[in-house]
């Protein structure tokens, strides 16, 4: 299995550039949890002690796979603009 998408070191800003950088990075977790059923990576990145909203019901619906054998291929987005 390929590892997992590494987070850009803007990821940490609170700035625009920051921001996108952030967003570009759920994504390529979003993708790498698709193409290789394993949400831990971006369920990782959640802030504080809750997890995401989408985490926990990606995290069943990617076991259900796992459980099928199946995986999606997802060749990722473009962000293109990022509202907080």
């Amino acid at each position: 299995m390929d590892p997992a998408p590494a987070a850009p070191a803007l990821v940490h800003s609170r700035k625009a550039a920051g921001q996108q950088a952030f967003a570009r990075h759920v994504m390529d977790l979003w993708g790498y949890a698709l193409r290789t059923d394993d949400p831990k990576p971006l369920a990782a990145t959640a802030a504080g002690k809750q997890a995401c909203g989408g985490c926990a019901p990606l995290a069943r619906a990617l076991a259900s796979r796992r459980r099928h054998g199946w995986t999606v291929d997802f060749p990722g987005v473009t962000v293109r603009r990022v509202r907080v």
